[in-house]
């Protein structure tokens, strides 16, 4: 039987990666109609990428040791601080501020989200749910820029900000309520070795009684 919380996963990356496709496109947007120049707009790029080449392995790392609960929490977190300083500080050098928070909390999703499709998943349904899981994120990379894209033309770059931060409490109330069903991390790397060696002791045991 799949696990509910694997749905939960499906809503979560579901709500992540829109929020993150959209930061993205929304930090282009807003530098472009400041004036930037296509070197600065490359540069903010630059600064939305390097949390997630540098910090993706530290990611995973802790993903499974802590669970991914608290790391998505702070994800959604970030995103949202990064999307709220142009609201309230205009200018371009404020975008790099929003780019580095938000590439900061992009560092989490996909390793976590991945990690967490995985572990939920018996054998015989883990290519159905990284199916679904891909299915998911293809649809946030066609609907997203539409949704940005419009929320900038229709309502301005403020607006846009707030669809942003919508989607990111969206995925913060999911976890709030709904997150302690997911897995567990492994706690302490040594605490893990120490109960298996543990068990293997008492296995070896077992079996030098049992010849006796």
């Amino acid at each position: 039987r799949t696990p509910m919380s694997i749905y939960l996963t499906f809503a979560l990356s579901l709500f992540a990666f829109t929020a993150a496709l959209s930061t993205r496109l929304l930090v282009t947007l807003l530098a472009l109609g400041q004036g930037a120049t296509a070197a600065t707009v490359g540069l903010l790029a630059s600064v939305l990428a390097i949390c997630p080449l540098v910090l993706s392995i530290p990611v995973g790392f802790m993903a499974d040791r802590f669970g991914g609960r608290w790391l998505l929490f702070a994800s959604a977190l970030l995103t949202s601080a990064g999307v709220l300083v142009p609201v309230f500080v205009p200018g371009i050098e404020a975008l790099y501020a929003t780019a580095l928070l938000a590439g900061l909390g992009f560092s989490f999703n996909t390793v976590v989200l991945q990690n967490l499709v995985g572990v939920q998943s018996k054998p015989g349904e883990r290519t159905r749910n990284f199916s679904n899981y891909s299915l998911i994120t293809a649809s946030c990379l066609l609907f997203a820029p539409v949704l940005t894209g419009a929320f900038v033309d229709l309502a301005g770059g403020s607006a846009a900000c707030l669809y942003v931060l919508s989607l990111n409490a969206i995925n913060m109330l999911l976890l709030l309520v709904l997150g302690g069903g997911l897995p567990k991390g492994r706690g302490k790397p040594k605490e893990a070795e120490k109960s298996e060696g543990v068990t293997r002791s008492e296995e070896h045991t077992s079996e030098l009684q049992s010849r006796l």
